[in-house]
């Protein structure tokens, strides 16, 4: 695809290759390589720990400012999952750090999130417990961003069931302490609230629960599941738009992007990870158009 790129994901984005996508992008969503976490081999890594945290936070601050003021739409999103670090048995809050620094400087904290992993792996270190989940951060550039709801939505669990009291306050007695009715569910659906549940049994309400993706080939151990995405790029985006991932690595975003009928665009630094990302996405288009095409005669014969 020519919407992917090889390369450093900054000095990518202020290329003249990249001008025609500039103020176009309606999502990012993006995981950066984790501070002292990984060696992936290629040039430029900015998680080494001979860079220095400094340089570690400069970069992705002046990325992330750069991708909401230049290469956002007025009212796009930028997600990223990111993790601490830990140095000398203290974390280092690399992500209250830059949460803080951004909105310092005026960008829109717009929400968070946890992923919760089921199959990370154990950790060495004896004075900490092992994590088992990452912060999901979402931030824009005003508080006019678009956020839809609906496409999101899920069946309520008790769709019959309701609390009969007189109303006293308009009929709308929803309020703790209000002694009005209870109304009825809606009928859209519930709010998921900030939590993808992959266990039905196991249903918090401020964490997505995915494990680790492990449903393709892959040398890249850090790959986030594709299920992961989903509400992400539906409340953040509408079909046709463009979808950004300067991390990709092997491509799960751009994948569920592409599966919900948005336009992909990926940046990487390892051009395996590129052509595998390309071999990712045509698969997933010949899918999902099979899919539509059975779908479209499933509603012809009804």
């Amino acid at each position: 695809m020519s919407n992917l790129f090889v390369g450093d994901s900054l000095t990518v984005l202020q290329s003249s290759a990249f001008t025609p996508y500039l103020k176009k992008v309606r999502t990012a969503i993006f995981s950066p390589p984790y501070y002292g976490k990984r060696i992936y081999g290629v040039d430029n890594e900015i998680g080494l720990l001979s860079n220095g945290i400094s340089a570690y936070m400069d970069y992705l601050e002046t990325m992330i400012h750069y991708i909401i003021n230049e290469v956002l739409t007025v009212d796009g999103t930028l997600w990223i999952n990111i993790k601490d670090s830990v140095s000398d048995s203290r974390y280092m809050g690399i992500p209250e750090r830059l949460t803080w620094n951004l909105m310092r400087a005026g960008i829109v904290k717009t929400g968070c999130a946890a992923w919760v992993c089921s199959n990370m792996g154990p950790s060495s270190n004896k004075r900490q417990f092992t994590e088992k989940w990452e912060p999901f951060y979402s931030f824009a550039g005003s508080n006019k961003y678009y956020f839809n709801l609906d496409p999101t939505r899920e069946a309520p669990k008790y769709p019959d069931k309701r609390k009969q009291r007189q109303a006293l306050l308009n009929g709308k007695g929803n309020v703790s302490g209000n002694p009005g009715a209870f109304l009825a569910v809606n009928p859209k659906g519930k709010n998921p609230g900030n939590a993808a549940v992959f266990w039905k049994e196991f249903e918090p309400s401020d964490m997505w629960c995915h494990p680790k993706a492990n449903n393709h080939s892959s040398n890249n151990s850090a790959t986030y599941p594709v299920e992961l995405l989903r509400k992400p790029i539906l409340a953040s985006s509408d079909e046709g738009d463009l979808v950004l991932d300067p991390f990709c690595g092997e491509g799960s975003t751009l994948v569920q992007a592409v599966w919900l009928g948005r336009v992909p665009l990926g940046i990487d630094a390892s051009p395996q990870s590129i052509a595998n990302t390309e071999k990712r996405l045509q698969e997933t288009l010949q899918v999902r158009d099979a899919y539509r095409k059975i779908a479209e005669s499933d509603q012809k014969l009804i």
